[in-house]
């Protein structure tokens, strides 16, 4: 019995695998066809290149950060007195 269930098995697992190689199609390659590459349109170039139109820099949000020491913290924001707690 126990050595009939093993075949069974064995055979089971090999059918799965081999059930699975039909499931990919392989088509022939075809050869590229040989075009001939068309000519461009007579309006693309006629048409002149329009540039597009500048836009003006965004305005800054942050205009009043005053940083005389240049240690890149806002100088007013050092120097505030510590609250005390309760």
């Amino acid at each position: 019995m126990k050595r009939a269930l093993t075949y069974l098995f064995t055979a089971l697992f090999v059918l799965s695998l081999a059930a699975t190689v039909p499931a990919v199609e392989k088509t022939p390659k075809k050869p590229p066809a040989t075009e001939q590459p068309k000519p461009a349109s007579q309006k693309a170039k006629d048409t002149p290149k329009v540039k597009p139109k500048e836009q003006p820099p965004a305005p800054k949000k942050f205009d009043d950060f005053i940083d005389k020491n240049k240690n890149g913290v806002d100088d007013r924001k050092e120097n505030l007195p510590k609250k005390e707690g309760k």
